[in-house]
């Protein structure tokens, strides 16, 4: 197999197809929206903050600002630690549905995957609420189980 071989017969796959174009066209609606946001003057979220922090003494804004920064570090930090796998079952049910169901008109096909993938994360992400809500599992244990339980069955 030549060098350029290897990157280039994956997309006689019609499912890798389809993906790189919902990549392309996500990639495309994200950057005109983001244009948007910035063009507007939207904030969002970061107008809801500076709006609370106004309310607050300088000193006491700064150091909640702080506190938040390093809570959205450590929080970044703990899902890379536990693999944010509700990701990898969500990308397992949308490779398998969408090679189930190839037959689809092509855009109907990525929006149907992109929503059963969305389903399938969320279904798997769900069980860990679950069990907590239900038997008082503890919910970090039960989703770094289910992270092991995702790899296997996706390999």
């Amino acid at each position: 197999m030549g060098f350029v071989a290897f990157f280039t017969d994956p997309l006689s796959y019609v499912f890798i197809q389809r993906g790189l174009v919902a990549a392309i066209l996500l990639g495309v609606v994200c950057a005109i929206m983001g244009t948007f946001v910035v063009l507007k003057g939207l904030a969002f979220i970061g107008e809801g903050v500076a709006r609370s922090f106004a309310k607050f003494p300088p000193l006491e804004a700064y150091r909640l600002d702080l506190l938040g920064s390093v809570a959205g570090i450590a929080a970044f930090t703990l899902l890379s630690f536990l693999g944010a796998r509700p990701l990898v079952w969500g990308s397992i049910v949308a490779v398998w549905m969408g090679s189930k169901f190839s037959g689809m008109p092509h855009a109907l096909h990525i929006v149907f995957v992109l929503v059963l993938a969305c389903v399938g994360g969320a279904i798997w992400a769900g069980i860990a609420g679950l069990l907590k809500a239900t038997v008082g599992a503890n919910e970090v244990i039960s989703t770094i189980m289910l992270n092991w339980i995702a790899i296997w069955v996706g390999v």
